[in-house]
């Protein structure tokens, strides 16, 4: 089935454990799931049956704000009681009704990934904040005519199983599949839909906006768990489904008329049209969006293009769009920032996610870096999205897991992109062109000695060979000088040996951290490295070489035509996953704030980064490059 949005239709069925307890409602529901059209998803809770295993085991079932604290061994019985005997169950009955289900948790197929909820301010012990949600193989499942049924287990992708609110497991499935599916999400409840008088069954809303659900938040017409659940539900909208429903399990069954409450937003598309890149900012930092946790702004971003029809696509948490005119015969030109942030430093004064405008100050974390560059190339690319004739195609791409060089950012985006044959890496350089960047190694080094007794001086002290290479790792200038970043560096960082008073170490470790310039590769400098010491060394990744861009190319050369210096640039980014084009390094702020307390920038630097992409984008001659 298509939507007017010419998106394929996906519907989510939530069912509770008061639908699950009632042999005879469970089978009407289920029946009827059964016979709505593929691709759907069916997600369940259980937590009365888990509250009877709990006691059954002796252990006193806990709740805080009304939200299951998960301890230990509460966690071992909701595991059994949703991954195991509920979801089997469900998916017995759904096969008597010829529906090919397949029972999931998070962990099967690292479908629903999250993280443990931080103890603060309540402790729910292993309970799980969904980071992501894996839907290129939901869509694997849905073209083989398989329905999911998840339970309401996800893992950390570190071995932990967490326990995660089947409400908010329902909400995250349909926020990932909004990119690309009209998504038609249900809530199945006890009542006939969100009351305004919870002993009367008949006085259940027929719609509910945004405005009106807070009004009636306000009065405590609305309140306790259904508070959770309308945040989740609404949130939902705010991310491109294109229905969500509240209601009981009779109303919600009938797919194509289904009784319930409707939610509605108010106006949420409108107000994000009227946007500036400023108030994009804004929103980008009272978005929380740690490195391997971007979902919400990465959302964001892309409701943000959608809503000015610029098209953007979406892989994990990467938001990409296209010029209008795109033509193969032209050369291409990447706009690249990143949304990701570090967590904030010690000693803010002000709230890190307030967005806080004092004078021309801009506050708030990841504003410097890198967001004022992001929302500057995004006005580059809006500026000349529709300009037929531009000489080259414009990519415009904000990333993710930038400030841990992490695998799903850019690196896992660039091969779903067209040809590339120029980029631009929006860091913080003061607009000036960073034309190299020092590489990163970090190296694990081993010294090997004999243990002994430390009172008869026996053995070979590993610390001792340590040092020795310490020493010379310290003292040693390397050769290769560069003009624009100096010689390669080596620093020692970590260092570690023995286990008590009295007896000699028979091993030490230490990690080396190397900045290497544009002149030498990392497995270059790293096979030189291991001829001139007696410790073993291991690299733990070479990935991360320097890079340089020549002072003939055109685009330098524009920069140069503008008045812009170049330098080379001592940190790291992006620019160090990229290989098979040229990239220049430029954007808004300094580099000196990033990750710094009470981070900033300046409006005026913002305004200023704009009218310079644009200025420098101006008839730019990219030649498309020559590939083998």
């Amino acid at each position: 089935m298509k939507t007017n949005s010419n998106k394929p239709r996906v519907y989510i069925l939530k069912i509770g454990g008061q639908i699950i307890n009632q042999a005879q409602q469970l089978a009407d529901v289920l029946t009827a799931f059964a016979a709505w059209p593929v691709p759907k998803i069916l997600v369940h809770g259980g937590g009365r049956a888990a509250d009877t295993l709990l006691t059954q085991l002796g252990i006193a079932p806990l709740m805080r704000a009304g939200r299951r604290v998960t301890d230990a061994a509460t966690l071992d019985a909701v595991v059994m009681t949703y991954a195991g005997l509920l979801n089997k169950q469900i998916v017995a009955q759904l096969q008597v009704n010829d529906c090919q289900a397949i029972g999931l948790c998070g962990a099967d197929l690292n479908l629903i990934q999250a993280h443990q909820r931080p103890a603060q301010p309540i402790d729910f012990g292993f309970a799980g904040d969904v980071d992501r949600v894996n839907t290129d193989a939901l869509r694997q499942l849905f073209e083989n005519g398989i329905t999911p049924v998840f339970c309401a287990i996800t893992h950390d992708k570190n071995g932990q199983l967490l326990n995660t609110n089947a409400d908010t497991v329902a909400a995250e499935l349909a926020k990932a599949l909004a990119v690309d599916f009209a998504v038609d999400l249900r809530y199945c409840l006890e009542k006939t839909g969100v009351l305004t008088d919870a002993t009367d069954d008949t006085s259940a809303l027929t719609t509910l906006t945004q405005r009106t659900y807070r009004a009636h938040q306000q009065t405590g017409v609305i309140s306790g768990g259904m508070i959770p659940k309308l945040d989740n539900a609404f949130s939902v909208l705010e991310a491109g489904a294109t229905a969500v429903w509240v209601g009981d399990a009779e109303g919600l069954a009938a797919l194509e008329h289904p009784r319930g409450t409707r939610l509605v937003r108010t106006n949420a598309r409108v107000r994000s049209v009227t946007q500036t890149p400023v108030q994009l900012l804004q929103q980008l930092i009272a978005t929380p969006s740690f490195s391997r946790q971007e979902t919400d702004t990465a959302r964001l971003l892309y409701q943000y293009l959608e809503a000015r029809q610029l098209g953007p696509q979406r892989q994990l948490n990467n938001v990409w769009a296209k010029n209008k005119h795109w033509s193969a015969a032209k050369p291409t030109i990447l706009l690249n920032s990143h949304h990701d942030t570090v967590k904030p430093a010690a000693g803010y004064t002000c709230a890190p996610f307030q967005a806080t405008i004092e004078g021309d100050k801009l506050y708030g974390l990841g504003s410097n870096d890198a967001g004022a560059s992001l929302v500057a190339l995004l006005a580059a690319f809006t500026h000349y999205y529709d300009n037929e004739n531009l000489p080259y195609n414009l990519l415009f791409a904000a990333t993710a897991e930038e400030e841990i060089s992490g695998a799903d950012g850019i690196a896992r985006l660039l091969p779903h992109l067209p040809k590339i044959d120029f980029g631009i890496i929006g860091e913080p350089t003061q607009m000036r062109m960073a034309v190299a960047e020092r590489g990163l190694m970090v190296i694990d080094a081993v010294a090997t000695g004999v243990s002994g007794h430390a009172a008869r001086r026996e053995g070979k002290n590993a610390i001792d060979l340590a040092l020795r290479d310490v020493a010379w790792i310290n003292a040693y200038e390397c050769a290769d000088n560069s003009p624009l970043l100096g010689p390669s560096q080596m620093t020692v960082t970590q260092i570690n040996a023995g286990t008590q008073h009295n007896v000699i170490p028979d091993r030490c470790t230490f990690v080396l951290d190397v900045r290497t310039n544009e002149q030498t590769t990392n497995e270059d400098f790293f096979t030189w490295l291991q001829t001139q010491t007696e410790s073993t060394f291991t690299a733990r990744s070479f990935r991360l070489g320097s890079s340089a861009i020549p002072l003939t190319h055109p685009a330098v050369q524009k920069g140069l035509a503008m008045g812009l210096s170049y330098y080379g640039s001592p940190t790291l980014s992006d620019q160090a996953l990229i290989r098979d084009f040229p990239t220049l390094k430029m954007g808004v702020g300094k580099s000196k704030r990033s990750h710094t307390a009470d981070e900033f920038v300046r409006l005026s630097e913002l305004a200023s980064g704009i009218a310079t992409y644009i200025q420098f984008l101006d008839q730019l001659n990219i030649l498309p490059m020559k590939r083998t």
